[in-house]
């Protein structure tokens, strides 16, 4: 699920982590360059990745992720296949007794959660985290080939 500008605005202009001028000049950059307005707060500096990955993740009601601070093992990475984390910004970070925990740009995506507990037989425990987050995750797919 993508925050609305109004939604990110709630989050971070009313409870003061960025003025309304700053917000409302990030806003027009991003229509102007067509990026999301979540990338251009993070390209100005306006904040930080994690703080702004902790409030998105409050605001939507699910535990945040920083999965630059996780070890992932291979076998858990890999129970989502590359292509799929890819298309549906997801990765699965840790399997332990509680169950199958995945880090996701959309922790509301019910109909993916269902999919996977389906498929591993295993609770699913959807995570909130941000694009960059997953986004450098994904490169471990990559590893395994240029170390062989």
């Amino acid at each position: 699920m993508k925050l609305s500008n109004e939604q990110l605005k709630k989050i971070l202009v009313d409870q003061g982590f960025v003025n309304e001028k700053d917000f409302t000049e990030a806003e027009k950059e991003a229509k102007e360059k067509n990026k999301d307005l979540e990338e251009i707060l993070l390209e100005k500096d306006l904040i930080e990745d994690e703080e702004l990955g902790h409030l998105i993740a409050d605001y939507l009601g699910y535990p945040f992720i920083n999965l630059r601070k996780e070890i992932i093992d291979e076998d858990v990475l890999m129970i989502i296949p590359e292509i799929v984390a890819r298309k549906q910004q997801v990765i699965s970070f840790t399997r332990d007794k509680e169950g199958l925990k995945l880090a996701m740009l959309d922790p509301e995506n019910l109909e993916f959660i269902t999919i996977i507990q389906k498929k591993t037989g295993e609770k699913v425990l959807p995570y909130y985290a941000t694009k960059m987050d997953i986004n450098e995750a994904l490169a471990k797919y990559r590893k395994p080939l240029k170390e062989e």
